[in-house]
């Protein structure tokens, strides 16, 4: 079972009440993690053509005719947001690594010649109409880490001069928007695009990498009016399958509604109230805080922190934390030791020891992320830490401490 399922489960069977079936409610902003619905739609239909060739236009299509719905229905903004690799924190480095080891060396050459061609036809100026590539090199292009990007800007940067057209084509309102967001390093300004046309906007400044702490940005934004809704309490959804991001829209009580998945067992898309959720724990174990509750979530098992603690239960750790009424450095110290009692087990014997700094430097950077989402043109980043807080620096790189302690080595 995935890591976020374990904990969406336990705090379902707190707080059934807060987790509702999908509707057709118009939110004002919906804000997307755009990869996860892109890949989705490539999969479930262009993948299945084969050798049928699709051209950049018929991806931006598949990629952002469904916002048009919504936004005909009523939603006023609508937020496409993919995650941006060169802000990603090097803590999810090990992750990641896990994560490109699955991809076959055959995807990988197919989406290396899809994007040659791809990019032979553009020099010719034949314009995205006209520039094409087969169904099963969409996929591969989508699927490999490396040609991934280059997909995005391409689809994107093609959808900013379309978009206007298309919202026109389906009746969009006049003061409706769609904000279109991707990876570039030397711009933090998404593009807003109405009816009328497109434009940077400079007020909203995203220097955060992915989905799970950079869409802080926008509901920000929506909350202090830079994101115009003409609601003075505007309600926003917040689409993804992220492992975090319910924990993170707890942590900072952004009052979103969450639309993400329950448990393998039913995996039927829900819509979670995130406040309804913080109340009900803060209400029910007012001892315990959401950092608290956040610093277990990362411990037992989370991007940063892999496997969580050897020998001991996702699950079983969030129960025995919320049924015992020691503090939290307490407890975690009473985990510990049961990880050391597990060693042979385990195999590593300082493997919770190094865990729980890991959890430790996650938390600090999501509460970082959050003061950056408030006030992002003067409250920048913090930059990677140091092995204090899970890292160190070997000959000016920065690698994660797993890789320099001999004992509890996971990365090659």
């Amino acid at each position: 079972m995935p890591k976020s399922d374990i904990k969406n489960k336990f705090l379902f069977e707190q707080f059934p009440s807060c987790f509702t079936a999908t509707d057709r409610h118009a939110y004002d902003v919906v804000i997307e993690d755009t990869i996860v619905s892109l890949r989705g739609r490539i999969f479930g239909t262009v993948k299945k053509g084969g050798e049928k060739r699709f051209t950049v236009y018929d991806m931006v299509k598949l990629c952002f005719e469904p916002c048009m719905g919504e936004i005909k229905r009523g939603v006023s903004n609508y937020v496409h947001l993919f995650d941006k690799p060169s802000y990603v924190d090097s803590a999810k480095a090990p992750e990641q690594a896990k994560r490109d080891g699955t991809a076959s060396g055959t995807t990988t050459d197919i989406a290396k010649g899809a994007l040659a061609d791809v990019r032979y036809q553009m020099a010719s100026d034949v314009g995205y109409k006209h520039v094409s590539q087969t169904g099963m090199g969409w996929a591969a292009m989508i699927t490999d880490r490396q040609c991934r990007q280059a997909v995005i800007r391409m689809i994107c940067s093609a959808a900013v001069k379309c978009l206007p057209t298309m919202m026109e084509e389906w009746g969009a309102p006049a003061t409706s928007r769609v904000w279109v967001e991707w990876d570039s390093p030397s711009v933090n300004e998404p593009w807003s695009v109405g009816r009328q046309g497109a434009s940077r906007c400079r007020e909203v400044s995203n220097a955060l990498g992915e989905f799970d702490v950079s869409h802080l940005v926008y509901v920000h934004a929506t909350r202090s009016g830079v994101i115009a809704t003409g609601s003075p309490n505007p309600t926003i959804l917040v689409k993804s399958i992220d492992t975090d991001i319910l924990c993170i829209n707890m942590l900072h009580h952004t009052g979103v509604i969450v639309e993400t998945t329950l448990p393998k067992y039913k995996r039927t898309p829900v819509h979670i109230d995130v406040n309804g959720i913080v109340d009900g724990l803060l209400a029910r174990w007012p001892e315990r805080s959401m950092q608290d509750f956040c610093e277990v979530y990362l411990l037992s098992g989370s991007d940063f922190v892999i496997g969580g603690v050897q020998g001991i239960g996702q699950l079983r750790l969030f129960q025995e934390f919320y049924n015992q009424s020691s503090e939290l450095p307490e407890y975690i110290a009473a985990v510990l030791e049961m990880a050391k009692d597990k060693r042979k087990l385990a195999s590593r014997s300082c493997n919770a020891g190094h865990r729980r700094k890991r959890a430790r430097y996650a938390l600090e950077y999501w509460l970082d992320a959050g003061e950056v989402a408030v006030s992002p043109a003067t409250k920048k980043p913090k930059p990677t830490q140091p092995l204090g807080n899970g890292f160190a620096t070997k000959a000016g790189v920065i690698v994660c401490a797993e890789d320099v302690c001999p004992i509890c080595s996971i990365i090659p």
